[in-house]
């Protein structure tokens, strides 16, 4: 009897359990069924909206956009992949903040919220200042997976997700963020995923959610940025839209900044650059001109509170010459310092009164001191009718007629001496740099007066011209000294040193500043070609001076004295160098080098090639010595010397990249001068000229774009 008690108790628990798993599987089949039932809903109401929403697209209509947002309808990615090509850049600004329109996978997105919300974590009372979460820990992963996917156990708990998959999305997405989109190639299963490193770079279209909380949606090339593409910072560091080039902004573009201003423009290399829109937060607009982030050029600026009106000239960012016009028809025209007007003006009622006269110009300050402030003071020196003038000729005279500031162009030749004893082996050079220094001007139209060459040898050539210049005679015929302004104006005998040198291109480029243009040449020893005995990757790597050698590092240094001021540097290394600074080469730079290069057969002969290629060697050799053994240079009647064979160097430099740059300057159209052409010109002069079999030189271009006009500022 007891036994059946139990069997009927044990039974009845089996019954109880397996009513419970049914119920509990009736229950999810049913939470299962109505997600089915309310995602086709959405999708419905997607479908049924989504030809509003593209009808808003096209026509541009911002409002209507955000209206169906606002009702709840979830754009499609379709629709904004189409805003991104819209003339209203603004409509596709409304649809990237659509998490409908990414088109990311529900699992991915759940993770990527979850690593914002970790990263960037809301302040509150308790924490005011609360710190960011390290998501790739294991136990924040292992504890985010729970509360995002975990199951209920039989006991009331959670227990972790059951799908294998989802550790591993979260890891990836804590590491690189969310893609969906195009790619280079897709591997083969299987394969290791490696969400450290992309399995295969992003080609064409894409979505990318980052784990900064950057969302970038656009095209993409070799993995990077590329073509037409918008990017919202998330969390609060605006939204881009317009062209990308190698990762980064370039192109024309609608940048909305995080303080709320606005700008309409081109862009190049990051910056604002080109004519451009600039609205401010407070309702200012300024349209004209702007050189790698600053206004510069011409412009015009409205300020919203007053009405008043600014038309003239900017330069690095500062207003300098101006109209300016007021709410009430008055029109001043004038010079401005420091944002103040300054020096002579003149006043133009709406009455037709003419008042002309000054604003005082503060004084420059001594080294080291502070300019005291000036107040801001009219005198009046005269006053006329407006009919004796015109706006025209007063904006001309006074303010606002100048036009953009016209670029400086200079130049620096660096020409070492090397003699006897000295610290590199001799090397004339000398006559090279003059060549080069009348390709400058001849060719390139520099003013002679702003080309430098820095070579002690040319400096005792001209003392020695002024020295042996002509008597001059005074109105009674009595003999003068030699031009008395000519032999004040002796040049100093200085040495291309490299304390010289440095100070040479300090004193330039504190000469010149955003939009100009700088040329700077060196023609020497470079320390590769001269140490023979060191191998390729422990080979010093610099430019000898007379006394000691410029390492990469100090060059890096030089240049970026004229790239960090926004000056065009155009740098001409007639030696054996390049350096890592050039083959990653800065916006508005170009720099032209060459590298050494053996012949084949020396190449083939040193790397143990191939038996014909050892026999060719074996014979062009045998020729050589041959040839050496015949060439005798008598030193007496009864004297004879075998000629040695010349150094390294001097075979390097018996043809020269200055003198192929004059070929190809004079076999090119001088309206098509790009740095491009001009290499490839460059190029074709060395193969018609350059027949050395041996040792000899590889120029090498570097620069952002070959299509920039050679020595002019960025377009």
């Amino acid at each position: 009897l007891r036994l059946s008690r139990m069997e009927e108790a044990m039974a009845a628990k089996l019954q109880a359990a397996e009513r419970g798993r049914s119920a509990r599987a009736e229950a999810a089949a049913g939470q299962a069924a109505a997600a089915k039932l309310q995602a086709a809903e959405r999708g419905r109401s997607t479908r049924a909206e989504d030809p509003r929403v593209h009808q808003a697209v096209a026509s541009g209509d911002v409002a209507a956009v955000r209206k169906l947002i606002a009702a709840g309808v979830a754009p499609s990615p379709a629709a904004l992949r189409e805003a991104l090509t819209s003339p209203v850049p603004a409509v596709a600004a409304e649809l990237l903040r659509c998490e409908s329109a990414w088109g990311v996978e529900p699992d991915e997105l759940a993770c990527w919220k979850a690593v914002q919300a970790a990263l960037h974590p809301a302040a509150s009372e308790d924490a005011p200042e609360p710190e960011p979460a390290d998501v790739s820990d294991a136990s924040w992963q292992a504890e985010t997976l729970l509360k995002l996917f975990g199951e209920e156990d039989g006991d009331g708990g959670t227990s972790p997700p059951k799908d294998p998959a989802l550790p591993y999305t979260l890891r990836r997405v804590a590491a690189v963020g969310c893609y969906v989109g195009g790619r280079s190639a897709v591997p083969s299963p299987p394969f290791e995923p490696a969400f450290d490193t992309e399995v295969t770079a992003r080609e064409g279209f894409g979505v990318s959610l980052l784990p900064t909380g950057d969302v970038y949606v656009g095209g993409t090339a070799g993995g990077v940025r590329d073509g037409i593409g918008a990017l919202w910072a998330s969390q609060g560091g605006g939204t881009y839209i317009g062209g990308w080039r190698g990762g980064v902004k370039h192109g024309e573009a609608w940048w909305a900044l995080p303080d709320g201003s606005l700008y309409e423009g081109t862009v190049r290399y990051g910056q604002r650059h080109g004519r451009g829109v600039y609205t401010y937060a407070n309702g200012d607009i300024f349209v004209g001109q702007w050189f790698t982030g600053k206004k510069h050029g011409a412009g015009k600026y409205k300020c919203k509170e007053d009405g008043t009106r600014y038309t003239g000239t900017w330069s690095e960012g500062e207003l300098t010459r101006a109209s300016v016009t007021t709410a009430d028809g008055t029109t001043f025209f004038s010079a401005f310092v420091n944002g103040r007007p300054a020096g002579p003006g003149a006043f133009l009622t709406a009455s037709g009164a003419l008042a002309s006269g000054h604003h005082p110009v503060a004084a420059v300050a001594e080294e080291g001191e502070e300019a005291e402030p000036l107040a801001l003071q009219w005198s009046t020196t005269s006053i006329t009718a407006s009919e004796l003038t015109s706006s025209s000729r007063l904006a001309s005279k006074f303010g606002g007629g100048g036009g953009p500031p016209q670029p400086r162009r200079k130049a620096l030749i660096v020409a070492p001496d090397y003699a006897e004893g000295g610290a590199f082996p001799p090397l004339k050079l000398q006559a090279a740099a003059r060549q080069l220094r009348e390709l400058l001007s001849s060719r390139l139209g520099l003013d002679p007066g702003d080309i430098t060459l820095l070579s002690a040898a040319e400096a005792a050539d001209a003392v020695e011209a002024v020295d042996a210049a002509p008597a001059v005679y005074a109105e009674d015929g009595s003999e003068e000294s030699p031009a008395v302004e000519a032999v004040e104006a002796k040049p100093a005998v200085v040495p291309a040193t490299k304390e010289a040198v440095v100070t040479a291109v300090e004193t330039m480029s504190n000469s010149l500043g955003r939009g100009d243009v700088a040329f700077l040449a060196f023609l020497c020893h470079g320390q590769r070609l001269l140490e023979t005995d060191a191998a390729a990757e422990e080979a010093p790597n610099g430019l000898c001076m007379a006394d000691t050698a410029l390492g990469e590092d100090e060059m890096a240094e030089l240049v970026s004295r004229f790239t960090s001021r926004s000056t065009h540097l155009f740098l001409l290394a007639d030696s054996c160098f390049d350096a890592p600074f050039m083959r990653a080469p800065p916006p508005n730079f170009a720099a032209l080098t060459a590298i050494a290069t053996e012949s084949e057969a020396k190449t083939a002969q040193d790397e143990g090639g191939t038996d014909s290629q050892a026999a060719e060697a074996e014979t062009a050799e045998t020729a050589e010595a041959a040839a050496e053994a015949e060439t005798v240079e008598t030193a007496g009647a009864d004297e004879e010397k075998v000629e040695q064979s010349a150094p390294r160097y001097e075979t390097y430099f018996e043809q020269c990249m200055t003198s192929w740059l004059t070929a190809a300057l004079e076999n090119i159209d001088s309206s098509t001068l790009t740095y491009g052409n001009i290499f490839e010109a460059l190029k074709a002069a060395q193969a018609s000229a350059d027949k050395r079999s041996g040792l000899k030189q590889t120029p090498t271009l570097y620069t952002r774009d070959t299509s920039d006009a050679l020595l002019t500022a960025l377009a």
